[in-house]
Parts: C-alpha cells; structure tokens; sequence
C-alpha cells in the first residue's frame, strides 16, 4: 500500500529540515517574478532622461529654424535690441553702424560695420569698422558669439600711471569693488576670437616707456569652461627687429566664475623673436625693476614663463645673442659679451628659489671664453631647526673666466672678495656642493668635483675653526 502526500503550492520541504520554506504562488504555479522596486526606479528614471533629451533636442532645433527662418532675414530691424544686449553684456554703451545677417551654411553669420563702443562721457572710445560674427542656438542663448572676427581693427592700448588698463578711453580695470571686468569676462567667455590685420598702439605710462605701434596684428583666441588658448603675431618697428610671435595656454578653476579673472589662471606663457634689438626690452618688460640694464644686443631670444594663480612662478629663456652689454645691478660694473648663446632658467617657491644653465658659452669682450657648462642652483629658506641649505652641480666651469666677471654679478661682496684674493684659474669638470646655513656665512659645507690644472695666488696662514667646515 502506498501513501501520497499532497504538497501546498505555498511551501517547499527541503531534505534535513522540517520547516517549510514560502514561495510566491505565481512561481509555483509556473508565471514570471513581478519586477522588483529598483528595476522600477531604474527604468522610470531611463523614461525620464529621454523625455529630456527629446525636449532638449526639439528646443534646439525649434531655436535653429527661429535663427534661420526668423532672425536671419530680420536681423536689421533687430539692431536696437542688439545695441542693448552688447551694452548690457560688456557694460559699456554700444553702436552698431549697419548690420547684415545671411545662411549660406548650417551656421548663420552676421556682418556688423561701424561698430563703436562709447565711453562715461559718450565718447567715441573704440570704433571696429567691420566685424563678422557666426551665430548658433547655443552661442544665442549665452548672448556671445559661436565665432566672432574682427578685421584690420586700430586700437590704442594704455596703461595709465594708477596701473588701469584703458582701450580708447575705456577702462577694462576690474570695477570700483576690485572683483571683475565685465568686458573681460565677455571677452574670455566667446568660443573663438580671430584679430585680422589689425594695428596696436601701446603706451605705458607706469613705466614711463617710449609708445610702441605693431602692425600687421594677427590673434586667435579660443575659449572653454576651463581652458584659455590665445597666440598673437605682430610687426614691430624695424629697430625692433622681425615679426615676432606670443602664445599663451591658461587653465582656471572649474567653479570659477569670472572668465576675465586672472588671478585664478595657471599656464604657460611662450614669446618667440626670430631676431629683436634686446636693447628695446629694457622699459617695455620692467628688466630695470630688477636691477637689469640691457644697454646693447642683436640676435634671438625664445622665452617661457610659468604662471601659477595669476603670479609667475618661473622662466626659462633660450639666448643666441651678439655684441651684448648689460649691467645686473645700478652698482655694478657692465659686462660685455661679443656673443653669448644657452639656456637659463629660474624658478621660486614658497621656500626659495632655484637657478640654472644649460649650454651656456659665452665670450667677453676682453678675450675670455666661457666653454659652455651646465650648473643648478638651489636654496631653501629656512626650515625649522635644520635651516637655510643650499646645494650647488656644475660642470665645464672656467674658474678663471668666473673670477674675473664676478666682480660684475650681483653676488655677496664676500663672495666678490674671496674669489678675488684666490684668483683661481683652472677647468672644474665637475662640482657637487652642499652647505648648511646662509649662503654667504655656511655653518656646514661638502664638496666633492674634479678640477684641472687648478691653480691659485698664495694666502696667509689661518688657523682651522673645528666645526665649520668638513
């Protein structure tokens, strides 16, 4: 006889238990799980970034056919409201002479000439005869251009003796609370900016400098969210030199807010002179606030400047210079070159500074020839109780050519008197030195090199202070 158990569709026995375990009556009666709370969420939250996207689109293309079917044939009876939007968007007042719009593309464009942007007295300050702009639905809705260009523009640029920025005369400075330039904020929020023969006149009344006029000023400048690239290429006068060329690549912070705001910007700097008087340089790039007289010198110079915050942080120069006298310090003795040709490079940070050469050679005008070493120097400011140390590599170095321009360095007057009263004269191959304390008044020092046919005048006897050298 056998006995048959009738099993509940709502419980299951599993070997080696005795409770029954629930499971849903549509599984055991053979139908498909109901979806479980997440994947409603997920999917309902999938419905809904599609419903944006679609509407996102279709505002697009309802903008695209406005600008192309309404504003395009129009744009001249727009003009009033354009003049408004542009004084308002750069904050300052804004003419448009005549305006003409046309769609040969996908992206419409638009001609605007006689522009002119007014100063507090109603003042004529710039005038732009010819601008051409490319419009797209984008660009529309953040008042800006997708690409804006301006031909063969005549602007006058001054710094006034306060530092204010004036084009014209209208002020570019930040505003009377110190925060921003509206017009610099505009500028650096366009897409692309282009400068096509254009001519600058440049007066620096800070500096006192002589005025300086480029011509043939061709700009490209390309904006983003983040990053700031830009280059410029002008004539300068003919005592200048060649056609030079600046470039420029800047980041700023993503949550900022002022696009014209510098102090946030990091990057390189980059200026290229195939062939520049440096003589010229001597007001314009503030050397004399250095100390640095440059009172004669032909040739080539490629410079890069680091910027980090709006503050420069290092530079680095390539030289290929002839006949080049320059003074270091008001004090100092000039030094004369019949060529010097390398690279130097300095750099500072919050504990010190760093200096260095790279193939730098040299002749002096009294015959001496630098052979053309490298060297690095380093110094950090004191910290806690190890305090100031320095470490100086070289290698190449004429000891004899050393000795003899250092009276002209802007180095420590003992340093200047000790190298003169041991004359040295040799070739040091190579030099790794590191002392502890100041630079001129070491409490610890090591050294280790090799030096050729060294040689030095004689000294009179001192007696060895244990503990300051080793």
């Amino acid at each position: 006889m056998v006995l048959h158990q009738a099993v509940k569709p709502s419980a299951v026995i599993i070997l080696g238990s005795m409770e029954p375990i629930p499971i849903s009556p549509s599984v055991a009666a053979g139908l498909p799980l109901p979806p479980s709370r997440r994947l409603r969420w997920t999917a309902a939250i999938l419905r809904g970034l599609l419903w944006l996207i679609a509407s996102v689109w279709l505002l697009f293309g309802l903008s695209w056919g406005v600008l192309h079917g309404w504003i395009v044939p129009r744009i001249a009876e727009f003009r009033p409201q354009l003049e408004a939007q542009a004084s308002q968007a750069l904050g300052v007042p804004v003419r448009i002479g005549r305006i003409t719009g046309s769609s040969p593309g996908a992206i419409p464009s638009f001609e605007l000439h006689d522009v002119s942007l007014l100063d507090a007295q109603g003042r004529e300050a710039v005038r732009l005869p010819h601008v051409l702009g490319a419009i797209t639905p984008s660009s529309l809705w953040g008042l800006g251009f997708e690409q804006l260009v301006i031909d063969r523009p005549e602007i006058d640029v001054r710094r006034a003796a306060n530092g204010k920025i004036f084009i014209g005369e209208l002020d570019v400075s930040k505003d009377s609370t110190g925060e921003r330039s509206v017009v610099a904020d505009w500028l650096f929020s366009q897409t692309e900016l282009i400068v096509r023969g254009g001519t600058l006149r440049w007066l620096d009344e800070m500096r006192q400098a002589p005025p300086l006029v480029l011509r043939e000023v061709d700009g490209v400048m390309r904006n983003s969210r983040q990053r700031h690239l830009m280059r410029l290429d002008a004539t300068p006068p003919d005592a200048w030199g060649a056609r030079f060329s600046l470039r420029g690549i800047f980041k700023q912070p993503l949550l900022s807010g002022l696009n014209g705001d510098f102090s946030n910007w990091s990057g390189q700097a980059y200026g290229d002179f195939g062939q520049i008087d440096a003589s010229r340089l001597q007001r314009h790039a503030g050397l004399d606030a250095f100390g640095v007289t440059l009172n004669r010198g032909q040739g080539a110079l490629r410079a890069w400047l680091d910027v980090a915050q709006g503050k420069a942080t290092g530079a680095l120069v390539d030289v290929a210079l002839r006949d080049l006298n320059a003074r270091l310090g008001a004090k100092l003795e000039p030094l004369g070159f019949e060529s010097l040709a390398g690279r130097i490079g300095a750099s500072r940070h919050a504990g010190g500074f760093a200096l260095n050469t790279e193939g730098l050679q040299f002749r002096t005008q009294d015959g001496l020839q630098w052979p053309g070493g490298n060297m690095a120097l380093v110094h950090t400011s004191a910290a806690g109780q190890t305090g100031p140390s320095t470490t100086l590599k070289a290698d190449r170095l004429d000891l004899a050519a050393l000795a003899q321009v250092a009276g002209r360095l802007p180095l420590d007057v003992a340093v200047q008197t000790q190298l003169a009263s041991w004359a040295p004269s040799g070739l040091l191959e190579t030099l790794d030195a590191r002392w502890q304390g100041p630079m001129d008044a070491p409490t610890t020092f090591s050294a280790k090199g090799r030096v050729a046919r060294l040689g030095t005048a004689a000294q009179p006897y001192q007696a060895w202070q244990p503990g300051l050298w080793r």
